[in-house]
């Protein structure tokens, strides 16, 4: 069985709403300074080494301990490539190094790479989350993010309608900015539903060749999805056209979008209603298959572990619950349909008949029982 598709919306003449982190090393305390350092008017392949201040005329000896650090430096500076030697052992003359003023190299702070690293240490320790799976997975289908701004849309409505009643009672005259932004969200969450709607025709196509290759099990749950699936094959392409025509994307006249609006929601609300009756069918059927399998293997009582029992009574048990799993999913769609029965209709008869309030209220009511559906669907 299809899901039922989202509320449309219409013309407002018709009463119908828009349907890493880079490695830099740090300098060290006698390391060459760069070579590559802008305005330092040094010529390619050159290596500059820090300057060594003369040694003074030594007047006396030196303890070994101080003369160490200095001999360490000098063997330091004598095996640089800058001093190569020539053939006869001679030392070759060397250009005298210069010096990089400090404050045109680069060093990224100690503080601020250490507050970094903490906060990716936090973002490491904070454990994986199945619910924030999930949520990705249910918006990332197409049913899914239709549900979220579906939401949005009748959500914000009934939220406008409440607060201009309670404006009524407090004797306030005309919306007020949170208004007229919830109004401005309702509308656009409307628009885009209908936008990604526009390519709902190849599903409906798909429904009506799977219902062929794999019918349902009764002949009247085969005849009640023709006509539902019939009926949303037309249904698709009208509420496309009526949207590009409203956007001035096709050449349609008012006159005809209206027309389009309401025999597409008139085709709607003969879907809702098939469906109240595939809900009725769909118990019957539920029915007949708990009866038969407590002829069959029993029921198992609430109270048996699952250890004790034998693969007889696991399957029996799994059988058990696939039918109340099916019972609660009737359940849901039929609250699905007492939200969208009254919508269509509204939408069906020329001028509307429901408030945007009750609008609202009927429209979250089959917001929230869809999604409830594709919640499950998406686990």
């Amino acid at each position: 069985m299809s899901e039922a598709p989202a509320a449309p919306t219409g013309v407002a003449a018709a009463g119908i709403p828009p349907l890493a982190e880079a490695n830099i090393p740090i300098a060290k305390a006698g390391a060459a300074a760069p070579s590559a350092a802008p305005g330092a008017g040094v010529s390619a392949g050159e290596t500059l080494t820090p300057a060594v201040p003369a040694a003074a005329p030594a007047t006396s000896a030196a303890p070994a301990t101080s003369a160490a650090p200095a001999a360490a430096a000098l063997d330091e500076k004598a095996a640089t490539p800058t001093e190569a030697t020539t053939n006869d052992n001679v030392a070759a003359p060397t250009r005298p190094a210069r010096s990089v003023p400090m404050s045109r190299v680069s060093i990224p702070t100690v503080p601020k790479v250490a507050l970094t690293e903490r906060m990716y240490a936090q973002l490491r320790r904070v454990p994986e989350s199945k619910t924030l799976a999930h949520l990705v997975r249910f918006l990332g289908t197409w049913s899914g993010s239709d549900k979220f701004f579906m939401i949005g849309q009748y959500g914000t409505g009934l939220i406008v309608a409440l607060l201009l009643a309670w404006q009524r009672l407090r004797a306030r005259r005309g919306p007020s900015a949170l208004v007229e932004s919830l109004r401005a969200i309702n509308g656009l969450t409307a628009d885009a539903r209908i936008l990604f709607r526009i390519w709902a025709l190849l599903p409906m196509v798909q429904w009506m060749i799977g219902l062929e290759r794999a019918p349902p099990p009764t002949r009247n749950l085969q005849f009640i999805e023709r006509l539902q699936a019939l009926s949303m094959v037309v249904y698709s392409p009208m509420e496309a056209v009526a949207y590009l025509a409203m956007h001035k994307i096709l050449p349609v006249t008012d006159a005809v979008q209206n027309w389009l609006w309401l025999y597409g929601c008139r085709l709607w609300a003969a879907y809702v209603v098939l469906d109240f009756w595939h809900i009725i069918e769909d118990h019957r059927v539920l029915r007949s298959n708990a009866r038969a399998l407590e002829q069959s293997r029993g029921h198992p009582g609430p109270t048996e572990s699952e250890k004790g029992m034998s693969d007889e009574q696991r399957e029996t048990r799994r059988l058990w619950a696939g039918l109340r799993e099916r019972k609660n999913m009737l359940l849901t769609q039929f609250w699905v349909n007492v939200g969208y029965l009254p919508l269509t209709v509204h939408w069906s008869v020329e001028g509307g008949l429901l408030t945007e309030g009750w609008v609202g209220f009927f429209g979250t009511i089959a917001a929230f029982a869809s999604t409830r559906l594709q919640w499950k669907a998406t686990a």
